[in-house]
């Protein structure tokens, strides 16, 4: 009898540490995601992005500093495409990995991820063709395929 009781009890604690742990991941991706939301160089970098005409053939320029007129624009949209990619990237990661919660992200992000997505892939694989990296910013498009099929 004694040994049953410690055993429900044993299962009692488990249940209640996996119920906490969940609970602790909900509020550690919330907190996470919604500091995104106060990032002004994040939100600053997807709207250059998303209103950039011909991104893919922007990100691969080269400009020449005195020389293009247009050379200011074309670093900053590079670091912003940079900057935006790199955070997708990192929370991809983070959700691929079980640290941030996948449904969560979902709910609160999926559309505005999706059309984030939409306008930088062929940037993406400008870039990827270019470097011969297949890989680069792989999680991104893991995260993205989840996104429009589950």
């Amino acid at each position: 009898l004694s040994s049953t009781i410690a055993f429900a009890g044993l299962l009692l604690t488990s249940f209640s540490l996996l119920v906490s742990s969940i609970e602790t991941r909900r509020k550690s991706s919330m907190d996470i995601l919604f500091s995104l939301e106060k990032d002004l160089d994040f939100s600053k970098s997807k709207k250059a992005i998303m209103y950039a005409l011909n991104l893919e053939d922007i990100i691969l320029e080269n400009p020449v500093e005195g020389v293009d007129a247009d050379y200011n624009n074309i670093i900053n949209l590079k670091h912003y495409f940079t900057h935006s990619m790199n955070i997708y990237e990192f929370l991809a990661l983070s959700i691929r990995q079980g640290i941030i919660d996948e449904e969560l992200f979902k709910s609160l992000y999926k559309s505005r991820f999706l059309k984030v997505w939409q306008q930088t892939v062929p940037a993406i694989n400008k870039i990827r063709n270019a470097e011969d990296n297949p890989e680069l910013y792989e999680h991104i498009e893991w995260l993205a395929d989840r996104c429009e099929n589950h």
